[in-house]
């Protein structure tokens, strides 16, 4: 009996060494991110602002419209009755302009780099929480097969009156507590796979979610000082940056305000009659005499925006490596957490196998299987959730700085 090899033990090596993603082809994470890119509102978003703000670049470098003025007198009419005129700004203004929408459109720009990353980076989130409680839900649904076949052997030797009907009972307990914890971890597994499919869309129905291929390490060897040094160059404060430059341009239009303007007019006294009729051009200039101090007091307002504007973006970017410290410091702890997990899982899987062996054959007593089946169980959880935790602080210092996701993470289209 000793040496016999029991259905038991050969059933938890084919559950074990069989996973459900060996069976078919995994959905990959990069797949994910790439759809759900093609499908998110706020990409659409970002693109049409980018547009309308290319738009308001072609329209910024150009002189204001000409007029024309048509009027019915009566009487004697003067040089300005029916006039074509145009005014043109002479002070630089459609350079302070189009500087300021240059400006506006690399916010734009950067605005849209920033908004992609973030819905990578949030595709990513969701895809390692299926993946987490993907896995859970296998080793729940694991541990629960396992504990029903020792259900039956303890039936068995209960039946023959090797153990007890109290020792029988325990079991069927904690095959009934093993059920519960499949249903819920089930239920989990369900709601991360709907919230993938809301970002999916229509394109749900065309992949298999249950099946997620586990995503590899998000963010490549570095250190604290490369981190802190890429956060300078996040898109978002980028986008920042620009939207400074055009704040501090539209200060020195307002200064404008000031400056002198040419004019030309073509002019004709009536427009239909052909003699005694007062007709010519004129070219003109005027300016301001005289500011009770509205310009500029607008314009040192508007200066001030500007400045106040900037120490915002200094106090955002030191906020975010304030962040990232401590980030940094939970990614490296969570990664020497999960080496300790892993080999303590090993272990765990090793005494597991052989204390259901024994108890088969009887050698072995309840409490200390039932034990040692919580312990395996646990590892395995805890080694997941590790797992999952540095996944999601990677995520966390990408979203922090400007260090681009894997490649095969963010080629749309572009599959491994």
């Amino acid at each position: 009996m000793f040496f016999r090899v029991s259905a038991l033990f050969l059933l938890w090596c084919l559950l074990y060494s069989v996973s459900p993603a060996e069976n078919s082809a995994p959905f990959r994470p990069n797949e994910f991110v790439a759809a759900v890119l093609e499908k998110h509102p706020s990409i659409r978003k970002v693109k049409h602002q980018v547009e309308a703000a290319r738009f308001g670049l072609k329209a910024s470098g150009l002189q204001p419209n000409p007029s024309l003025t048509l009027a019915a007198t009566l009487g004697d009419a003067g040089e300005s009755a029916n006039a074509l005129s145009q005014q043109f700004e002479i002070s630089g203004q459609p350079g302070i302009r189009k500087r300021m929408a240059q400006a506006i459109l690399s916010q734009a720009e950067f605005q849209k780099e920033a908004t992609m990353k973030d819905i990578k980076i949030l595709a990513l989130l969701v895809w390692v929480k299926l993946w987490k409680t993907q896995r859970l839900s296998e080793l729940a649904e694991l541990r629960f097969l396992l504990l029903s076949d020792m259900g039956r052997v303890a039936l068995r030797r209960f039946e023959v009156g090797e153990i007890s009907e109290n020792e029988s009972l325990r079991v069927d307990l904690a095959v009934a507590a093993a059920k519960a914890q499949k249903n819920q971890a089930e239920a989990d597994a369900g709601a991360a796979r709907g919230e993938a499919s809301l970002l999916l869309g229509e394109s749900a129905q065309a992949v298999d979610l249950s099946n997620p291929k586990e995503p590899e390490t998000l963010l490549v060897s570095t250190n604290l000082e490369e981190v802190l040094s890429e956060a300078a160059q996040h898109p978002a404060l980028r986008s920042l940056n620009a939207r400074y430059v055009a704040l501090q341009s539209r200060a020195e239009l307002i200064g404008k305000e000031r400056a002198p303007a040419l004019n030309l007019s073509l002019y004709r006294s009536r427009i239909f009659q052909t003699s005694s009729v007062e007709q010519g051009v004129q070219l003109s200039m005027s300016w301001p005499i005289f500011d009770w101090g509205n310009i500029a007091h607008r314009k040192n307002q508007q200066e001030k925006t500007a400045e106040a504007f900037l120490d915002s973006i200094e106090e955002r970017l030191l906020s975010n490596r304030q962040s990232l410290v401590q980030v940094w410091a939970n990614l490296e702890a969570a990664r020497k957490n999960q080496d300790v997990l892993s080999l303590q899982a090993s272990r765990y899987e090793e005494l597991a196998r052989e204390a259901r062996i024994a108890y088969d054959v009887g050698i072995l007593g309840l409490a200390d299987v039932l034990q040692t089946e919580q312990a395996f169980r646990q590892a395995g959880v805890n080694l997941v959730e590790a797992k999952a935790s540095v996944l999601i602080l990677e995520l966390k210092v990408l979203s922090l700085t400007n260090i681009p996701l894997p490649r095969s993470f963010y080629q749309e289209n572009v599959y491994d």
